[in-house]
């Protein structure tokens, strides 16, 4: 039996493994992928990730978690390109199995277990956001639920105390999500309490660890930042706008078999008189997520890449009343038991692959663009294009950027945000000239899936030749700014 079960858990590795592999392309499908380059580069050259960039946002303060940057330095020095792109697939393809045992936790029946970690594999949300990227997202995710799992563990086995510990130093050296996940624990804790439930000594004394632990290595992190706009600065620091919990995005980024089982997993979990501790921590993360979401601390794909693994989880509470319940039935054979299992496991991977394939890959025409810019050797003028480029930019081009995503300690970037839409979309010269002006803009970049997403066709100022001047074009176009309001 011990086999039939490794060998399952190998191959539902290897399913989620392979179909990430299958996905990769030549180009990555997030611009933070180049930050995450730039940083490689800087520790591969001087040992020291940046923290004080002179590209993003014209110039800033960047301090950063530098793990994950160490971590792809080191697959990127003992291994190829490629090596460096399949690290993350195998972070994101264990989280299946990570799914798989923390099911366990709530039933011994494996099989239904092994169902769950076969949904948080595929689980569209987190798919998407991490399939064709060495961002951070996948190891994050994943030491998140590990951290969770050994949680749930540590009151049962010696063991899971060490490895709550490592995960815990492991999470909180990536990312300040560890923060959150913090305040998640915290709040679990006080949902114990109004169930009438004492937490347990070794899981309090762990909540008292942690708490010095994450506080430390943020405030030695981000001690600058921090004195300025204390602990919410940091997480609250990278809030773009908030996230409105529409049901078709919803469902759509957890898929609508995963969110239906899920809560009602919940349910019958919450039903029962006793083992109400790991659901109470599942429902607490949960929870926490989505008002993390809807403040803006995570992106809405974050938010629902948890989301979708928590309900992945709990989904086995719903499929063992199910199977129960089916057993109970006079045509409860073996092939009516198989279809409705390929039924529920069909979907859930089609979702998952369609969430991944609708991530557009960066074209190579966007690259080759940038590289032009960059012969160019100009370090004083900054390049003006959408947020989600701005990595792209820096990296390739190696130009000062006006936004990118790292909005970190960046300054009033709501309003950039905003004045970056008004620079492609107004019709008035002398509107653009000024915002160029402010931000020092020497470059416009242009290619049709930025027309598309602000909704138009051309950008009508550029036709006066002797303020904007042409200098490449192979689909993506680059624009030169030659007057300034003073000029004009």
């Amino acid at each position: 039996m011990r086999a039939i079960k490794v060998f399952t858990l190998v191959t539902l590795f290897l399913l989620v493994f392979s179909t990430r592999l299958f996905l990769l392309t030549e180009n990555f499908t997030d611009d933070e992928s180049y930050y995450v380059l730039r940083q490689v580069e800087s520790i591969r050259g001087r040992g020291t990730p940046i923290t004080m960039d002179p590209l993003s946002y014209g110039g800033k303060y960047a301090p950063v978690l530098p793990g994950h940057y160490y971590l792809m330095g080191a697959v990127r020095m003992f291994g190829s390109f490629f090596a460096f792109k399949v690290f993350p697939a195998i972070a994101g393809a264990i989280i299946s199995i990570i799914g798989f045992f923390i099911a366990m936790e709530f039933t011994k029946q494996w099989k239904l277990a092994v169902i769950s970690g076969y949904f948080a594999g595929f689980a569209p949300a987190f798919f998407k956001l991490t399939i064709n990227s060495i961002n951070n997202n996948s190891v994050v995710i994943a030491l998140t639920f590990l951290t969770v799992l050994y949680l749930m563990r540590l009151e049962k086995t010696k063991k899971a105390f060490t490895g709550l510990i490592v995960c815990t130093i492991l999470l909180t050296l990536v990312s300040p999500f560890s923060l959150i996940l913090l305040g998640i624990f915290w709040v679990y804790a006080g949902f114990l309490k109004l169930q009438g439930q004492k937490i347990k000594q070794r899981s309090f004394e762990y909540l008292l660890f942690a708490t010095f632990l994450i506080l430390f290595i943020n405030h030695l992190a981000f001690i600058k930042l921090g004195l300025e706009s204390g602990i919410s600065g940091i997480i609250f620091g990278s809030a773009v706008h908030t996230t409105s919990l529409a049901w078709i995005p919803v469902m759509g980024g957890v898929n609508i078999i995963i969110l239906l089982l899920g809560v009602m997993g919940m349910y019958f979990s919450v039903k029962k008189e006793k083992g109400r501790e790991g659901i109470s921590l599942m429902i607490s993360l949960g929870i926490g997520v989505i008002l993390m979401g809807l403040f803006g601390a995570i992106k809405t794909t974050e938010m629902l890449s948890y989301l979708g693994i928590v309900l992945s989880i709990t989904s086995v509470n719903s499929l063992v009343v199910i199977f129960d319940y089916l057993k109970k039935l006079k045509f409860a054979k073996v092939p009516f038991v198989l279809s409705f299992i390929i039924i529920i496991m069909i979907p859930v991977f089609l979702f998952g692959l369609y969430s991944s394939l609708t991530k557009l890959e960066i074209e190579n025409q966007d690259i080759m663009a940038l590289e032009f810019l960059g012969t160019l050797n100009n370090s004083y003028g900054a390049t003006i294009a959408p947020i989600e480029y701005g990595h792209m930019i820096t990296y390739f081009a190696k130009t000062k950027n006006v936004a990118d995503t790292n909005l970190l300690n960046s300054p009033s970037h709501e309003k950039i945000i905003k004045d970056i839409k008004s620079a492609y979309t107004t019709s008035y010269e002398t509107s653009a000239i000024n915002i160029f002006d402010e931000y020092g803009v020497l470059y416009i970049f242009i290619n049709d899936h930025i027309l598309k997403d602000y909704n138009i066709t051309k950008i009508n100022y550029l036709s006066d030749g002797s303020c904007f001047e042409e200098i490449y074009n192979n689909g993506t176009k680059i624009y030169e700014v030659k007057c300034n309001l003073i000029s004009i």
